[in-house]
């Protein structure tokens, strides 16, 4: 170990370190003698803090037939001080090169030199010179792969490039491979988030191909394999080896983790259906999930979370979310469940994302702080008092999910943070990215929507709807209800073309999001306008006020757009269901058109076709794209990573569009390519927009602490 390396100063490891550590083997290899001797570990380190070795020409035999100058360069090697080092493995090997070709073209004096052998310098040297750029790397994997007799635990940072920081921290964005060789995550390049594979005993980086979009990535237990959500709402698997991902299933988009067991199964929390909540099960190789467990509504359960299948394959540990005590509140408590009896027991009340570890302790999320307790996995109980072990670390509140993953033997990787909540400041930005900001405080605002006089913003907090009067700098909450029948599309409302009504999903009676109404002004009560049993997320109002457009989930076709026509008996009818994901409908100004999202390319893509129906089909953007709304004026916007893009448009005779043009770039909260955050007015001039508060400063360092475990157990002993 180098000195840096005994004083635990982690920061400061480099291949300087590695060079000390070559610098001893050397010394040996040329002496016969360690450079630094001891009783013990501990009187080891202190002589590699203060003791410097004798020189290697004062040992006799065979120091004195060495070269002085080779006696330097080993001397250079062992400098306490890494800047007395040499500063790179090149430099070194450089000049052990110079020293073994002067030695052979001057020669040796035969009076330092024995006739009869040869000098056990000449021997080390020529092997030192190949071994010098293989051991200096070596040497840390060496240091990261071999087992300890006595493992210690140590902590380190991997930085990541300014140009790729992590991306979306909403959702998990690490994990670690079961065998803790490597580190998966998700990152910003450029204007896509996408998966990376970070090699832990090369430092090699490399993305993922095919893995844009991609979120909450997970390992198979034979660590081969990558699962991942995708934005297009599917769960899919790539292979670590490369190749391109494989679909598994349609998920809805709000899901909230997932884990591939030894069984052949992967367990998540969210399909489209009447199962939406609870846990579901579908095989490693794909097909239709089953359900798992289902939620108890009388109990007040909105949905069960995180899942964690324990050793033995018998039970499952998760979070339970259900509605607080006064029905506007939510509570979290975690979970196991019996899989062959179906008993279900409450573990710890107030905690979220419980793991269980191979030390045998139960750790969970609670207060911006990791806690851990001793569990009983054959009684499935805790066994003693819970404790904090680990603070700082990134998460985001409304689902409880930290940015962590700890291995089977005890690798931790976690993102340092705080915990966050989704809160943003209203503004006005105009066409130039100049923003000012509305005068309201800071709130977890979503999907803000300007009535059609532009004297209203219709938007979501905390899965309401709110009106909020420009004129008047006022807010009124529109929609109440219980927040067992709230999910994130109930925050999104959609205004009718006359202004008089408001129309958003709402959940409940049995069945996902569907349709429903309510005056503008909060008068009268809401009313249903649809019952479907797959979901169905109101996104727009034709002009002529008869249709309205929805984004469907299915678990055959994944998403859709369906229409509901307002006169008759409402019955919904499909506008666009394929294989394929079409999502955001808008339509145009004139009625005539309709714009949407598809991945029918391969990437999400803004098109245009007619409406209600007709041949043609015209590709409007260029290099991706999402959240499409369409001005009155007849310009339409759409959001390309941070761009916010403009194309001009004509409806008649037929369809035309220009090539998209940025306006202007921004840090404003992002939701997803289907549910546009933000809105503009009447003549194109000025958009409101939701601006980040939280994460204007991207993170680009993930944390390790080798050996947790070793820490853990002196924290929280277990039997």
């Amino acid at each position: 170990m180098a000195p840096e390396q005994v004083e635990g100063r982690i920061d400061d490891i480099d291949g300087r370190s590695d060079i000390f550590s070559f610098g001893a083997t050397v010394y040996e290899m040329l002496t016969g003698k360690k450079a630094f001797e001891g009783k013990s570990a501990a009187s080891v380190m202190s002589k590699i803090m203060q003791v410097d070795p004798p020189a290697i020409s004062s040992l006799d035999p065979p120091g004195k037939s060495l070269p002085p100058a080779l006696d330097r360069v080993v001397k250079k090697c062992l400098a306490k001080e890494q800047d007395d080092r040499w500063q790179s493995a090149r430099d070194l090997h450089d000049n052990l090169e110079w020293i073994k070709d002067a030695a052979s073209q001057i020669g040796m004096p035969d009076s330092l030199e024995a006739k009869s052998a040869t000098p056990a310098w000449k021997l080390a040297l020529p092997w030192a010179v190949a071994a010098i750029l293989s051991i200096a790397v070596g040497f840390a994997v060496w240091m990261l792969r071999t087992p300890a007799p006595q493992p210690s635990v140590a902590r380190l940072q991997i930085g990541l490039p300014a140009t790729q920081p992590l991306g979306d921290l909403t959702r998990p964005a690490i994990a670690v491979s079961p065998d803790a060789t490597r580190i998966a995550y998700v990152a910003r390049d450029g204007a896509t988030k996408r998966l990376f594979i970070r090699e832990l005993d090369t430092g090699e980086t490399r993305a993922l191909p095919g893995t844009e979009g991609a979120g909450q990535p997970f390992f198979s237990p034979d660590g081969l394999w990558l699962g991942f959500y995708s934005d297009d709402a599917k769960l899919k698997k790539v292979a670590i080896a490369g190749g391109l991902p494989i679909v598994l299933c349609i998920v809805n988009p709000d899901l909230r983790g997932a884990t591939w067991t030894d069984q052949g199964t992967i367990i998540f929390n969210s399909v489209s259906g009447p199962s939406v909540e609870g846990l579901n099960k579908v095989s490693a190789s794909g097909g239709n999930p089953e359900p798992l467990t289902a939620i108890d509504s009388v109990a007040g359960e909105i949905r069960h979370v995180w899942p964690q299948l324990l050793p033995g394959g018998t039970a499952i540990l998760f979070t339970i979310q259900a509605a607080g005590a006064d029905g506007s509140s939510e509570t979290r408590r975690i979970a196991v469940q019996n899989l062959q009896t179906g008993k279900r027991t409450i573990l710890i009340n107030g905690g979220t994302y419980g793991r269980y570890l191979n030390s045998g302790h139960l750790v969970y999320f609670h207060d911006d702080s990791l806690m851990a307790a001793p569990f009983d996995l054959r009684q499935l109980e805790i066994s003693g008092d819970s404790v904090p072990v680990l603070t700082g670390i990134t998460a985001y509140t409304p689902d409880g999910g930290p940015q962590i993953s700890i291995s089977e033997d005890g690798f931790l990787a976690y993102i340092p943070g705080e915990s966050y909540a989704p809160e943003g400041t209203l503004v006005w930005v105009d066409r130039q990215g100049v923003s000012q900001p509305v005068g309201v405080p800071s709130r977890p605002y979503s999907f803000p929507r300007l009535s059609p006089d532009n004297r209203s913003i219709a938007l979501g907090i905390d899965n309401a709807i709110w009106v909020y009067s420009i004129q008047q700098r006022s807010f009124s909450r529109l929609t109440f209800g219980d927040t067992r029948e709230a999910t994130s599309d109930s925050a999104l409302p959609v205004w009718s073309p006359d202004g008089k009504k408001l129309v958003f999903g709402r959940a409940g009676d049995g069945t996902p999001n569907n349709p429903f109404w309510k005056a503008a002004d909060g008068s009268g009560t809401e009313e249903r306008l649809a019952r479907s049993d797959i979901l169905q997320s109101p996104r727009s109002w034709s002009p002529d006020g008869n249709t309205i457009a929805s984004r469907s989930t299915a678990p055959d076709t994944g998403l859709d757009i369906w229409l509901l026509p307002l006169a008759g008996d409402r019955k919904l009818i499909p506008f666009l269901r394929t294989r394929f994901n079409e999502s955001a409908p808008q339509f145009s100004p004139d009625g005539k058109w309709m714009v949407y999202i598809s991945d029918v390319s391969g990437r999400t893509e803004i098109y245009v076709q007619p409406f209600p129906g007709g041949p043609g089909k015209w590709q409007v953007s260029n290099d991706g794209g999402g959240a499409p709304v369409w001005a009155r004026n007849g310009e339409l916007f759409y959001y390309n990573g941070k761009e916010m893009k403009v194309v001009q448009t004509k409806t008649s005779p037929t369809f035309s569009a220009s090539t998209p043009e940025v306006l202007f770039e921004g840090e404003y909260v992002e939701v997803g390519a289907g549910r546009p955050n933000y809105d503009v007015t009447s003549d194109g001039q000025r958009f409101i927009m939701v601006q980040d508060n939280q994460q204007s400063t991207a993170a680009t360092q993930i944390n390790v602490v080798l050996n947790w475990f070793e820490e853990l157990k002196q924290k929280v002993p277990v039997k």
